[in-house]
This record gives C-alpha cells, sequence and structure tokens, in this order.
C-alpha cells in the first residue's frame, strides 16, 4: 500500500502563478502479480476488433467480415480463432455469426459446413468458447440463436454447435422458460453461465427483467438450467456474466431500470424508464457472486462512484493467482485526456481479490486504464485470451 499526494504547479512563463495547493493522500497498489494473456475489443470508430498483446502498447486489428456492429465477437483459448457476430443485410433483422482465423480472416479448415450454416442463422450473437471443448478432435461453441438447431418461432436459446461434426442442438432442457443470452463458459466446460429475460430484443438487449442462470453441458446434451440465487432480483437487469477461470466467481453487471435518468452515448436506449434495456445502460454497475449462488457483492472500487458511469461488460482473465483480474469498458473521465459528457467508453483492468469476496466484502481494487488502446474511440466489450496466431 503506498500513498499519493498530488501537487499542481501552476506556471506563468518561467514564475510560479500561485501558491503550491496539494491534493489529499490517494492510496494506490503494487503486485508482482501477472495478468497474462492477450486483450482483444471492439473499436467503434473502426469497425473493428483490435488487440493489444503482452508488452505491447499498439493495438492491432483482427481481420474480420465487414459489417455493423461485428463487436459482439469471442476468441478461442488458443488464440487462433474470432467468433464474430456482424450485420449482414445493414439491419439488426439480419444478425449472423462467422467463425475465421485471427491471423488470415478466413474460414478455419476444420470447420462444418453444417455448423457455418447453423451460426449463420438469424439473431446468432455473442458466443462463449471453453479451453476444455476446444483441442485439436473437440471443438464446440455455444451460442444465442434464434435460427438453426431446430429452433422455432423466434426465440432467443443457448445452442450448442459442435463445429467439427456440424451437429448442434438447445442446450437447456428445462428450468428456464426465457429467452437466452450472453453465455459465458467455466474453464474446466462444466457450467455455461447466462441471462435469461422475457424478451432479449433483437437477440442482444433485454428490455425486461433479466436473471442469471447455469446450465451443465454435459458433452453438449446440456440438461435443467438452475437460476443463481441473488443475481435474480424482480425487476433489475442482471447480465453480461463472465466466469473466473476457477470456476468460483462470476462478475457480471446490474441495472435498475427504475434507477435515474442518465445520458447514453450515440445509439444507446433509455436508461430508465419506458424502454430501458441492458444495452448500452449508463447505470451498469460491477457485481461478483459465487457460481452456485448466495451474496452479491457491488465492487465499489472498480466501479469508482455511484454516479452513472456505463461499467460493462467485465470479463475476468485467464490467470489464477493470489488476485483475479478483469477488464470492463467505462464512460468514466481519464484525467484531462479523456473526458465528455458522456465519454467514449475506454477499456480498464482491475484486480479482484477472491478471498475478501467469499467473505462477503468488495475484493476489487481501483481500475488502471488499459494502455495501448485508441483514445479518440469508443472501445469496448474486452476479451482476455492467448495472443493471434495461426491454427
Amino acid at each position: 500500500d503506498y500513498q499519493l499526494r498530488v501537487i499542481p504547479v501552476f506556471l506563468k512563463g518561467d514564475q510560479l502563478a500561485g501558491p503550491l495547493v496539494g491534493s489529499a493522500p490517494q492510496g494506490f497498489h503494487v503486485t508482482k502479480e501477472k495478468t497474462g494473456g492477450a486483450i482483444y475489443y471492439w473499436n467503434t470508430a473502426m469497425q473493428a476488433v483490435r488487440v493489444i498483446e503482452p508488452g505491447s502498447l499498439t493495438a492491432k486489428t483482427v481481420p474480420t467480415p465487414g459489417g455493423l456492429c461485428s463487436g459482439c465477437h469471442s476468441i478461442s483459448p488458443d488464440g487462433t480463432t474470432v467468433a464474430v457476430s456482424h450485420m449482414v443485410g445493414g439491419g439488426f433483422g439480419s444478425m449472423s455469426m462467422s467463425l475465421v482465423g485471427t491471423k488470415t480472416g478466413a474460414p478455419p479448415t476444420w470447420l462444418h459446413a453444417d455448423a457455418s450454416k447453423v451460426l449463420a442463422s438469424s439473431f446468432t450473437i455473442s458466443a462463449a468458447f471453453s479451453e476444455k471443448y476446444f483441442t485439436a478432435t473437440d471443438k464446440w461453441l455455444v451460442v444465442p440463436s434464434s435460427g438453426g438447431g431446430g429452433l422455432v418461432g423466434g426465440a432467443v436459446k443457448l445452442l450448442a454447435v459442435d463445429l467439427i461434426s456440424g451437429t448442434s442442438n438447445p442446450l437447456v432442457k428445462g428450468g428456464d422458460l426465457g429467452q437466452q443470452a450472453f453465455p459465458t463458459w467455466s474453464k474446466e466446460g462444466k457450467y455455461v453461465v447466462y441471462a435469461s429475460a422475457a424478451d432479449v430484443g433483437q437477440g442482444f438487449s433485454g428490455s425486461q427483467a433479466t436473471a442469471l442462470y447455469r446450465v451443465q453441458f454435459a458433452g453438449g446434451q446440456g440438461g435443467q438450467a438452475q437460476a443463481i440465487k441473488g443475481a435474480d432480483e424482480p425487476g433489475i437487469f442482471h447480465y453480461y456474466p463472465s466466469l473466473s477461470q476457477d470456476g468460483q466467481w462470476i462478475v457480471y453487471n446490474r441495472a435498475d431500470p427504475a434507477g435515474p435518468s442518465c445520458a447514453v452515448a450515440g445509439g444507446g436506449g433509455p436508461s430508465s424508464g419506458g424502454g430501458a434495456t441492458t444495452y448500452d445502460n449508463c447505470n451498469a454497475e460491477l457485481w461478483a457472486i459465487p457460481i452456485g449462488g448466495g451474496k452479491a457483492v457491488r465492487l465499489d472500487n472498480a466501479n469508482l462512484s455511484t454516479d452513472p458511469l456505463t461499467n460493462s461488460w467485465p470479463t475476468f482473465g485467464q490467470v489464477v493467482g493470489k488476485y483475479l483480474w478483469m477488464t470492463f469498458s467505462s464512460r468514466r473521465n481519464y484525467g484531462l485526456l479523456h473526458t465528455g459528457a458522456p465519454a467514449n467508453p475506454q477499456i480498464y483492468v482491475a484486480a479482484v481479490d477472491p478471498q475478501k469476496l467469499a467473505e462477503g466484502l468488495d475484493g476489487s481494487f481501483g481500475a488502471l486504464w488499459l494502455p495501448g488502446q485508441d483514445m479518440g474511440a469508443g472501445c469496448h466489450i474486452a476479451r482476455w485470451s492467448s495472443p493471434p496466431r495461426s491454427e
């Protein structure tokens, strides 16, 4: 633990323009724990997936199919493949998904034509990979989809897709009658955690109360979904879950549709009142909860304040040590370099102490701006994985 006091100096020419004024002491922390992995994110200005590799301060573009809103991406654990959703016809009704190499932008040689066809179905978005089920002989993807895999009626449901054999089937066999979105997969491949709502507009935004559920993968057969108690409050949005590598913790977004109105970016919907959705909700906050449910903990230090900052899309990194590492996007100001009303979203990194979470305490630390990203653009949906490489 360290204390820092900021003393601004005002100059007029080469002379002091006034007395020195010091800030109140501010605490900060230093650790030797490594974060590890590359961070992939969506750049709204470039309409591209960008990646910052370990040790680099320069973002690179990952080749993906063109098209508006191809930011709903996920990266395979080995860094070879990106699953990216995009609008093929310029409208939300034509959301589609493609799998391409992170180096080549071409479809993988092992991808079955039937699997590719299922992923190209309408409203297929926001994929989930698992390290357990992405090997040379066993490759699966879990996606919310309203087409393919025997799904009918336009409802968005989780679909388990065998990328090598081309077969697919619904993952949730009961226990949840809602529409399903935002899946995240545990490292060992046992559980898929997702958000469920009575309505999931266009496959990626909940417009009614949204609860977190978990379901066993069971070799692609799925099973009965179970609500995660503590992340299923009536009338509240619980969404964008991410599972820690040890499979014990879920970090997610929580937002109250009845919360205060606040400014949103262009294209964002209302954050409260009629029409409020999970999409770009400025009241979004970072919370954590055990995978089996229990006491949910607000991550106060990472959230920074109770002001609406659109703290969204939290994602745990790949390293398991004394701390867990989390990225998220936020519209907070970054000193005098990045400001606005609201500011463009930027990616931040924060450590999380699982021992404090287990004690029911805020385990998060203050967040750091991710060096190397594009400060002049909107940057969000950060995903941790291995650096890009060929198959």
